[in-house]
């Protein structure tokens, strides 16, 4: 049985909706601070960023998955759970030196990635105003 998006299914009246997840300065901060504080080319661990100046919850950084900035070390834990360890992609590096303009948002049904959505965006349009950069990098 198929159901359609904003229908309830029959059975539990969970209403089938589809998330937007967008790229918010939280998370344009968490890979600011990311990219300035790890080495290039090298998997790191996601929850060291709540350590990072200027970062203040890591918990969505792994959504930057859905637009190609960050890829995941294909092993999992002993306990079967994943790593938690990160890469900047190519596409990322290029975000976040405000190379690239992305969909602002990443459509998800039910856990399933659907796509990318929305007006194209820089990082910078990502980050409130009045955002310090320096203050990420420690500086």
């Amino acid at each position: 049985m198929s159901i359609a998006i904003g229908e309830a299914c029959p059975t539990c009246h969970h209403v089938r909706r589809v998330r937007k997840n967008v790229l918010s300065h939280a998370v344009a901060a968490s890979a600011l601070a990311a990219y300035g504080h790890f080495a290039e080319g090298e998997y790191f661990y996601a929850p060291d960023l709540e350590a990072l100046p200027g970062v203040r919850d890591s918990h969505e950084f792994s959504i930057l998955a859905y637009w190609d900035m960050i890829q995941e070390k294909p092993e999992t834990r002993s306990d079967g759970g994943r790593a938690g360890w990160w890469m900047f992609t190519e596409h990322g590096e290029a975000f976040v030196m405000g190379d690239l303009r992305v969909p602002k948002y990443a459509e998800i049904d039910d856990g399933d990635f659907i796509g990318l959505s929305g007006p194209r965006v820089t990082i910078y349009q990502c980050l409130k105003k009045g955002f310090d950069l320096r203050e990420v990098l420690g500086e």
